[in-house]
């Protein structure tokens, strides 16, 4: 630890880099992975994945039917329980813009919690005693 001089000089900050400037780097930066990877083995992984994975049109098309379902019953939600939930509970402005997030991120964790004590607890998965047979057919 260096002592103390009594040097008051103002500390140079570097600029937070913009959005902009983050997505120009990043991309930079994969787009030179991605030419230098010539035998990291993206073939076998790309190839691995054709052969192992069987995902139909329909697949496809129900799992964007549910994203999109699932976020209109966030905004649905949101707007009429969790904003006036926010209202009656007179929150501050701050706190009320604050609160459907987090009463969303309540009722989604719980849902996943419930649902996971289900499976490890009252299902006939044997997770606890036999780790290895979720691998099993």
């Amino acid at each position: 630890m260096r002592p103390h001089t009594g040097d008051a000089r103002p500390v140079e900050v570097e600029p937070m880099p913009g959005y902009l400037d983050l997505i120009t780097r990043a991309s930079t930066v994969m787009l030179g992975a991605w030419r230098d990877c010539s035998s990291c083995g993206l073939e076998l992984s790309k190839q691995t994945l054709l052969d192992n994975a069987y995902i139909t049109w329909t697949e496809i098309a129900l799992f964007f039917f549910c994203a999109f379902l699932w976020t209109q019953i966030r905004r649905g939600l949101t707007e009429s329980l969790f904003q006036p939930l926010a209202q009656w509970c007179r929150l501050p402005p701050k706190d009320a813009a604050k609160m459907p997030e987090s009463v969303w991120k309540l009722v989604f964790y719980t849902m996943s919690w419930s649902y996971t004590t289900y499976l490890l607890f009252f299902s006939s998965y044997s997770f606890f005693h036999d780790p290895p047979s979720v691998f099993y057919s």
